[in-house]
């Protein structure tokens, strides 16, 4: 097992840019932009898989021996380097997925990247996964980062349309730091990191973190991360997403227990484990398992084998609905159909997947073998 943590650090480290090409900057991950059914593939200079590759390995460093230990904060500190690129241009302790200095959304396209309509805004989920991964963070701007989050949730300035009443009365944390044009957008796995980023700088619970842990709680009880998993989480629909995010969050909890239905959580789990048949469901599964405490079984898989390869080209950890923002029901209808999905997919992340199961399962082997199991 030691071989293949080393063997995936490696992989990581090569994958990683020592030398800026027209693309991409010394210490970035290529990412892809891809579509289901069309002949669509681009290049993606993103932040959020370089940012959510240094925030895993961040909290697996410390399960690591000094070598790799050294490799993977090498890593770690070349991601960070590139963080300035996609300040926010309003509050540079605010980010956007793609570089503002200079703009550059949707690079290598042909006609998103000509269009000012689709810029996107500053957003939550990669302003709390670049904080969290700064070497050095103070107080004052963790208070920064949180007062945005409460100004742009919902209900206060403007309410999300399109979502089940249930959801939509909650004052949840929202998706964009946006301007007065744009709509509410909530998005379950990015409360998820929301509220990992309450919990490990231990804050304070405020009624956007209460009514976000309502609104997870609800999507757990009602089955809705599997049957209604679109409308609760536009960009990350896959169930195995949703259910990684719930966990990993449960990891960073005390007692997860008074939040969260554990219980449920795991038949959701163990079921959606049973039904799988991609070899990454499975393992972001089996982590999610590992995260509440749970026995995983085995995932068989080769570091070089074709299965594994083709996981990583038609995989997508997350999507872009075009038609999103939109309160008109048939377009509401439509934005749910794959055929109005841009599809985001990052070898050197699912590496990183890898490089977390493997090590969560060691410590799972070791416990059981202290245990005498």
């Amino acid at each position: 097992m030691t071989c293949k943590i080393e063997a995936i650090i490696e992989k990581i480290e090569k994958l990683q840019f020592s030398e800026e090409t027209k693309t991409f900057k010394t210490g970035m991950f290529s990412s892809k932009r891809f579509h289901s059914v069309l002949p669509y593939l681009r290049e993606d200079n993103n932040i959020f898989f370089p940012a959510s590759i240094a925030f895993i390995l961040l909290d697996l460093v410390g399960q690591l021996d000094e070598k790799q230990r050294q490799k993977v904060n090498k890593i770690i500190d070349g991601v960070r380097k590139n963080y300035q690129f996609y300040a926010g241009l309003r509050n540079n302790f605010l980010y956007n997925f793609y570089r503002t200095q200079p703009n550059q959304h949707y690079p290598n396209g042909f006609v998103l990247s000509k269009f000012e309509h689709f810029m996107l805004a500053e957003d939550a989920d990669d302003t709390v996964m670049i904080t969290m991964t700064l070497n050095d963070i103070s107080q004052e701007r963790i208070i920064s980062v949180r007062e945005e989050l409460v100004q742009f949730s919902n209900l206060n300035q403007k309410k999300i349309k399109g979502i089940d009443s249930q959801y939509s009365k909650l004052p949840v944390y929202a998706t964009w730091f946006g301007s007065g044009k744009m709509p509410i957008e909530i998005e379950i796995c990015i409360l998820c990191n929301i509220l990992y980023f309450t919990f490990i700088n231990e804050l304070e619970l405020n009624a956007q973190d209460q009514a976000s842990i309502e609104f997870i709680s609800i999507a757990i009880n009602n089955n809705d991360i599997i049957n209604n998993s679109f409308q609760i989480s536009g960009q990350y629909p896959k169930p195995s997403v949703i259910l990684y995010h719930i966990t990993r969050l449960c990891s960073a909890m005390k007692e997860p227990g008074r939040y969260f239905n554990a219980e449920k959580l795991t038949e959701i789990i163990r079921h959606q484990l049973f039904k799988s048949k991609s070899l990454l469901d499975n393992i972001i599964l089996s982590i999610s398992l590992m995260n509440l405490g749970q026995a995983a079984e085995p995932v068989a898989y080769e570091l070089e084998g074709e299965v594994l390869k083709n996981d990583f080209k038609t995989f997508s950890f997350f999507v872009a609905p075009m038609l999103s923002g939109s309160s008109n029901k048939i377009l509401s209808l439509m934005k749910r159909n794959s055929l109005f999905h841009i599809l985001f997919r990052c070898e050197a992340f699912y590496y990183t997947l890898l490089l977390e199961y493997e090590i969560l399962t060691k410590n799972s082997f070791n416990n059981a073998s202290k245990r005498g199991l």
